[in-house]
């Protein structure tokens, strides 16, 4: 929340009433919501409660908004004890990224990149926290990085550059349905965004809402439907399936990215 404070203080009273009312109508979501992402390896959970509380008490008091999920997507590796407090705190889900690449493409193949995590073995069920491991990293696919080079053309008229939108949106449901073969269910999490992404936010979601369009318009051919989400909204898919769990009890240490 910290850039997030620095330019809720430099915009004018009539811009804070839209993002209010954005954020109340569920369009903008606080995810986490605490001061920073805080690392997990070398932190004391002392530091982790201060931050996360200074987070919080800046959404409640000035935002009217408490946050329901979090995630963690660029901590170098995971802990338990992580798992533990976010539990306590009373978030419904959580989602993390870096992990062991072996381990990440053991999941993959087992369908077990969604598990409950027994943050403490002491205390049990009630360090509890459903868990995603975002399969593919935190950044926008290419086939769909239209905040990168990727350029999305729908119009026939234009002569030096032929139309691409079947062809994008064919590339966009090949790799939905490679990743859903990761997963027990049909509903597939993937990011919109990365770092310093979405500077020219217009240019970007325009674009995408002419690919989610057009894939919705042919949802019958392709089988597919896309809309835009949150991970809270996710998380409440996937809870209403009543599916069961694995429990994982551990850490998701040391981090290897790569096998160089």
């Amino acid at each position: 929340m910290a850039y997030f404070y620095r330019w809720w203080n430099e915009i004018d009273d009539d811009m804070k009433s839209k993002v209010l009312h954005i954020i109340q109508n569920g369009q903008l979501q606080l995810n986490l919501a605490g001061w920073c992402m805080n690392d997990e390896a070398d932190t004391h959970y002392a530091g982790v409660i201060n931050q996360m509380t200074e987070g919080a008490l800046f959404a409640m008091q000035q935002l009217k908004n408490r946050s329901t999920v979090g995630w963690h997507i660029d901590p170098f590796g995971h802990t338990s004890v992580t798992a533990s407090l976010w539990a306590d705190i009373g978030f419904n889900a959580f989602s993390i990224s870096r992990i062991n690449f072996h381990d990440l493409n053991q999941r993959k193949s087992d369908q077990k990149l969604e598990f409950v995590w027994r943050g403490s073995k002491s205390l049990g069920r009630s360090r509890d926290m459903w868990t995603h491991i975002l399969d593919s990293h935190y950044c926008s696919p290419p086939e769909c990085a239209y905040d990168d080079k990727l350029f999305l053309q729908d119009d026939p008229s234009l002569p030096s550059y032929k139309p691409n939108i079947l062809d994008q949106a064919q590339g966009f449901v090949d790799m939905a349905r490679e990743r859903n073969e990761w997963y027990r269910h049909n509903n597939i999490l993937i990011p919109f965004g990365c770092d310093f992404a979405h500077q020219n936010a217009e240019k970007s979601f325009v674009q995408m809402d002419e690919l989610m369009a057009y894939v919705n318009s042919k949802s019958d051919d392709f089988d597919v439907t896309v809309r835009y989400g949150t991970l809270d909204d996710y998380a409440r898919a996937i809870n209403s399936l009543n599916l069961t769990w694995d429990v994982y009890e551990g850490d998701f240490l040391p981090y290897v990215s790569t096998s160089r």
